[in-house]
């Protein structure tokens, strides 16, 4: 019992790992991606056009949203821990035999996390039209 337990805690720790990289990456990439789109696309010497600011501006919407959202699902993640682990310090103590329902925080941690990666994909995707759209007119000026 012990070695299923051993191979069932190294599996958790490391899922927690990865869901961890993914929301560090997620968050590290969107606040670069608007930090730098933000000082360059503001540059008052560019005039933007119209279908330039509204691609920016999706993008920058989704990329917020996706960092609001990963770190929404990663505290729901260390709430159902916690929840967790005050099941089984309880259980240990009076040797109950109910069981933990966690079902309910892992929706609502994949639901944030599909969608923070949704709007994380579509972020760059308008971010990449956005300067698309930006060198399109650069080339007409010039």
């Amino acid at each position: 019992m012990t070695d299923e337990n051993d191979k069932f805690n190294t599996h958790q720790q490391d899922t927690k790992s990865r869901f961890e990289f993914l929301v560090k990456s997620i968050i590290l990439l969107s606040g670069g991606t608007l930090t730098i789109s933000f000082n360059i696309f503001t540059n008052q010497k560019l005039q933007l056009t119209d279908e330039t600011i509204d691609f920016l501006q999706t993008a920058w919407k989704c990329l917020s949203i996706s960092i609001g959202c990963s770190i929404f699902s990663y505290v729901i993640m260390v709430l159902r821990d916690y929840h967790f682990g005050e099941y089984w310090r309880k259980h240990l103590a009076n040797n109950q035999g109910s069981t933990f329902n966690h079902k309910y925080y892992d929706f609502v941690i994949i639901f944030f996390a599909v969608l923070a990666l949704g709007c994380f994909m579509w972020g760059l995707w308008e971010q990449y039209h956005g300067a698309v759209s930006l060198l399109k007119r650069l080339k007409e000026i010039n």
